[in-house]
């Protein structure tokens, strides 16, 4: 027996039904697009951080000298914390 009910689609693929639906076993739907999707439209934003590419910043990841130990790096971020706060940034 074939049936309509009307439903919508959200953009995360879930169906939204216009009224309760009763599935008691696997069913076959047939979906008809009546409106074309919304066009994704991305914002730009006032964000004070530059964009940077990877080649800007690969520089940085060349590291010579002696391994550190994470408790090496997190003592270093730590006074570098402390600095900047002491400096008035």
């Amino acid at each position: 027996m074939l049936s309509t009910i009307e439903a919508s689609i959200n953009p995360f693929g879930q169906i939204i039904w216009s009224e309760p639906v009763q599935i008691d076993k696997l069913q076959k739907i047939l979906i008809t697009f009546l409106e074309k999707p919304i066009q994704t439209q991305f914002l730009k934003t006032n964000s004070p951080i530059p964009v940077v590419t990877l080649d800007e910043v690969a520089g940085c990841l060349a590291y010579e000298g002696e391994t550190k130990t994470l408790e090496d790096m997190e003592r270093e971020l730590a006074e570098g914390l402390k600095n900047e706060k002491t400096a008035g940034c």
